[in-house]
């Protein structure tokens, strides 16, 4: 089942990161348990290998039908594992659900900020109409989706995730100093600074970027209303005490 099936006489010393972990998870399993806790299995191997493991452990967890709790501070591998995640911060539970409703539909600005990346503004709701929300900031005033309790809290933040912001004028656009390109293979990042210092990114595929904008030139960024999230967010900026 942990597919070691040359390891039997191998001594300690001769086994691999990922052999051993896997003798851990057999040894564990040979009890037949209800519930297996994981507390941050795979964080000594390298990348590679921690990827293999991840898909592995989910395939035996299927096979064997045995709960697995998973705790790990990789949100993609929280991501790509579970069929529930919960994510904490402070000692308490912020939000429960499927991965997907997790990254796409937070609910708040400290869910939104750990589980993946966002352009994040700072700004004020001033309106509302047709289930946008309009929200003012010092680069402009933007339409958004607003999330649970905004109506009823003083600290909003707007959140968009950088797979959805797109280069180029739309209803939702503002104007910044390209500072970086980032080459990443299969990604492409387009960085840049307002006008009032907030960084903001555009990630594109490889082979769907098209023509490229110079370090040091201006660009509009935009980004739809639908794609963007305005959500209660009362943390001190730049702080995070958190964990999956």
């Amino acid at each position: 089942m942990v597919d070691l099936p040359d390891a039997g006489d191998k001594a300690i010393g001769q086994l691999s990161g990922g052999q051993k972990q896997r003798i851990a998870i057999a040894r564990a399993l040979a009890v037949e348990p209800k519930v297996m806790l994981l507390d941050e299995p795979l964080s000594a191997l390298d990348l590679k290998l921690r990827q293999h493991m991840r898909a592995e452990l989910r395939a035996i967890q299927e096979r064997t039908g045995v709960t697995f709790i998973y705790i790990t501070h990789d949100q993609s591998e929280a991501l790509a594992m579970s069929d529930r995640v919960a994510v904490m911060s402070r000692g308490k539970l912020q939000q429960v659900d499927t991965p997907q409703v997790i990254y796409n539909t937070p609910a708040n600005g400290f869910v939104a900020s750990f589980v993946g990346e966002n352009t994040i503004l700072n700004g004020a709701v001033d309106g509302e109409e047709g289930g946008f929300a309009s929200f003012r900031t010092p680069d402009g005033r933007f339409k958004a989706r607003p999330g649970p309790g905004v109506r009823n809290s003083g600290t909003t933040r707007l959140f968009v995730r950088p797979e959805n912001v797109r280069l180029g004028s739309a209803e939702n656009s503002l104007e910044a100093t390209v500072t970086k390109v980032v080459f990443e293979g299969n990604l492409i990042s387009v960085i840049g600074t307002t006008r009032n210092g907030v960084p903001i990114v555009a990630q594109f595929t490889n082979g769907a970027a098209g023509e490229l904008p110079q370090i040091g030139s201006t660009a509009r960024f935009s980004f739809d209303p639908e794609r963007a999230q305005i959500l209660v967010d009362d943390r001190p900026t730049g702080v995070r005490t958190e964990g999956f």
